[in-house]
This record gives structure tokens, sequence and C-alpha cells, in this order.
């Protein structure tokens, strides 16, 4: 469960206890209320009438039984009443007026009370007062059906609200907790980020000792990279002289006359000449693997002219298959062609010396896509996913040091593309590199890198 979903949740559940916990009380105290009201009409009524009827001559309600029958007047606002005159016992003797369509009330104790007739229930309120009785009374079901209006009344606007200050307590949340998903972003990616990149003035307080502590961490990781990219790129040069001051001296012993009639000592050279082309090869992985983590990412260059080149130094068995189009790739010019020569070479290596090499460019959504088949004996699955990693040969001996397809991994995954294998063993290889086109990352064409060295103008392109 996500950190938003728990809090919302918690503080939804404490909002619907205490806002449920006051709605009711509320509703309960209206409730006792419209009661105390709806009393004290009852009561008004009965007083009312009380102040009429003692008006009256003592003769006037005298042989007026039918009254109630003949002449009573109806029954207003859900309140029936009953007049009723005492004779010689302590109950009226009769009644001297009655609302149509009202009941009996000669049985109401004085005050307030209630009692049912024919299914319904009814509350009382009688007074006695100069011989004269008078007595209201009000349908309970009407009390009832008052307190189902109030109770929607309020339940509505209240089920709103709630609804509503759920949806703002998400929104607010999710703006809270806004910041932590940035940073889990800006963590997650594969691509390097400097330390000030962090957010700062902005962060709550509670907040600011993690990202403090990611800030120095950020760093420390950025010095890290630095001080190995440094290394690796110091190391490959320092390497580089002494290999090409042994690989000259090779190359002076192989031409001297002494070595003319010696063909022990010709073939030690020529065994030597290939382990330092070797390694001057692995040196130069080791540099381009350096440079391909290099903070160079916002190059464009024309991939028509890299491919060309590319295809101008291969062997004519390299069919290429290149679009119409001529679309520019979000990376330096240097780096497409190291890549793109690479899984040529890789293909070239392991498919036998007869057998065509498929090289297909095209188009795909966002990115630019390069597959090369080869004939090989192909890899399986569990191959297919070591054969990205550094100096992993699957076992084969001969040239190379297991970089080619490592360097092309991290290539494309510093640059926002992809290196898929997809093999059958015994039937191939299929390398698939994808990179973003400069359009589509926001990169224009007018920032490639052309003028770099080894870049040409596309030319004819073998087919």
């Amino acid at each position: 469960m996500s950190l938003r979903t728990r809090l919302s949740m918690l503080l939804g559940v404490v909002w619907l206890v205490v806002g449920g916990a006051v709605t009711l009380w509320m509703f309960e105290h209206a409730s006792a209320q419209l009661d105390a009201a709806l009393d004290s009409r009852l009561a008004a009524s009965a007083a009312m009438v009380t102040r009429l009827v003692t008006q009256w001559p003592r003769d006037a309600a005298v042989g007026l039984p039918d009254m109630a029958a003949a002449s009573g007047a109806p029954a207003r606002g859900g309140i029936a009443c009953e007049v009723g005159a005492f004779g010689a016992g302590a109950t009226p003797a009769f009644t001297v007026a009655r609302a149509r369509a009202s009941l009996a009330l000669q049985a109401a104790p004085l005050g307030f009370g209630s009692f049912s007739r024919a299914g319904a229930t009814w509350r009382t309120y009688a007074v006695e007062a100069e011989g004269m009785r008078v007595a209201t009374a009000c349908r309970t079901d009407i009390r009832a059906e008052l307190r189902r209006e109030m109770a929607w009344t309020a339940l509505l606007p209240g089920v709103a609200g709630l609804l509503v200050g759920f949806a703002l307590l998400w929104f607010g949340v999710g703006r809270g907790l806004a910041l932590v998903e940035g940073l889990r972003r800006r963590l997650a990616c594969e691509a390097p980020w400097p330390a000030h990149d962090l957010p700062g003035d902005k962060v709550p307080r509670e907040l600011m000792p993690f990202t403090q502590t990611l800030t120095h961490l950020s760093q420390r990781m950025e010095d890290m990279l630095l001080r190995e990219r440094h290394f690796s790129d110091h190391a490959a040069h320092e390497m580089r002289s002494p290999v090409t001051a042994i690989k000259a001296h090779l190359q002076v012993l192989e031409r001297l006359p002494a070595m003319a009639g010696d063909a022990a000592s010709r073939q030690a050279v020529a065994h030597a000449l290939q382990g330092t082309a070797r390694l001057e090869r692995l040196i130069e992985q080791l540099l381009m693997l350096a440079r391909a983590d290099g903070d160079d990412a916002d190059a464009a260059c024309d991939a028509l002219a890299v491919l060309a080149r590319v295809a101008s130094r291969k062997p004519a068995r390299v069919r290429w298959h290149l679009p119409a189009s001529r679309p520019w790739a979000a990376l330096p010019d240097a780096l497409l062609d190291c890549a793109v020569r690479n899984l040529v070479d890789n293909a070239l290596k392991y498919s036998p010396a007869h057998a065509d090499v498929q090289v297909h460019v095209s188009i795909a959504a966002a990115d630019l896509v390069v597959t090369v088949r080869d004939r090989g004996p192909g890899l399986t699955p569990a191959q297919c996913a070591r054969a990205v990693e550094p100096f992993w040969r699957g076992g084969r001996q001969g040239e190379g040091a297991g970089l080619g397809l490592s360097i092309v991994a991290a290539i494309a995954r510093r640059h926002g593309g992809a290196l898929a294998l997809e093999s059958t063993p015994g039937a191939g290889l299929r390398c698939r590199l994808s990179v973003p086109l400069a359009l589509a990352a926001g990169l224009s064409p007018r920032s490639a890198n052309s003028g770099d060295r080894e870049t040409a103008p596309a030319g004819p392109t073998p087919a």
C-alpha cells in the first residue's frame, strides 16, 4: 500500500468518525429542539383556546352537545383540538366543540401525554380552567416525517462535503508527497544526475534531513563516478603509449635482415604483433567504454552519414538496408559509429566466411532502430542475458575481450535507448539497437557534432 493511500485512509477514517459523531450529536440535539418546539406549539394552541372559551357566557355551551358534529372547524397544521364542559362529576359532562376530523380527547391526561388510537400514536396536551377542559393533540408520525426531512436536509450536504473533502484530502496529500515522488523518479533514472538538481528551498521542514542526506550521497556518488571515469581514461591513455612503442619495435625487428632466414623468430614476432594488436584493441575499447559513460548526452548526429561511413569500411558480404529519409539520432556520431561497428564486427566474427550479415535500419515511433542479423551458432536465452556483461565471452576462444556488446549496451543505456538480443541456437543472433531520434529527444539537428574527426559526408552505400 502506498504512503499516499495509507495517509488518506487514516485521515479519512478519523475525519469520518469525528464528523459522524458530531453529525449524530447535532441531529439528536436538533430532534430534541424540534420536539420541544412542537410541544410548545401544542401548549400555545391549548392556551389560546382556553382564553377564548373562558370568555363565553356560562350558559352558552348548555344544550349544545352536537356542536362537534354540526359546526366543528377543520383541524389545521395536523393539530386536533377538543373543548369540554364539566358537570357534577370529575370528568367533562359533554363536548362543547371539537375540530372536524379529530378524535375524542376526553381521556387525555392533564399536561403532556400520549395515547394510541386506530394504529396511530398521538402526542397530547390538556388543561382545565373555570369548569372547561381544553385538549390538543398532534400525530407523532408527522413529527417523524419532519425528523426524516431534517435528517436528509443535513445528510445530503454532509455526504457531498465528505466526498469533496476526501477528494481535496487525496489531492492535498498527493501535493505534499509530490516532492518524495519526484525524488523517487530522479533516483530511479539510470542517467547520472548532479547533487544540485535536488530541490532545496521548497522542501518541507520534516523532509529536510532526508533531502540533505540524499544530496550528500549523490555528491559522493558523483565524485566516485568521476574518479572512476578519470582513472579508466588516464589508465587507457597511459597503456596506449607503451603498447604503441612495443608494436613499433616489433615491426622494426620483423624487418631486420637477420630475421629473414629464421622462421622460428619470424613466427614469434608475428605472434607478438598479434598479441600487441589485441591489447591495443582492448585499450581502445576501454577508452570507448569510458566515453560511453561520459557527460556528452545532449549531442545529435546524422545517422545516415554515420552508417554510410561504417558501411564503407566493411566487407561486401554485409548487406545494408537503409531508410529513404535522413534521421538524426540523439547521441554523438562517434558513439553511434562505435555501436554499429561493434555490432557488425561481432556478427562477422561468429558468422561463416561465406555467410551474409544483414543490417536493417528503420524508424519505429520515436526511435532509430538498427538490427544486425548473423548466421552464426547463436546463443541460448541465458547466454543472451549475460552477453552484455563486460569481458563475457561465453567460453569461446579467439580474438576479442568480450567488451563489444557491453560497450553497445552502455552507449544505448546512457542515451535512453536499449540493446535487445534474440537468438535461436544454430540459427544466428539478432541484435536490435534502438536509440531516440534527435527531434523526439528535444534536440536540434544543428547540435550535431559533425565536425568531429572521422566524420565523413554520406556517400554511396554498399547494397
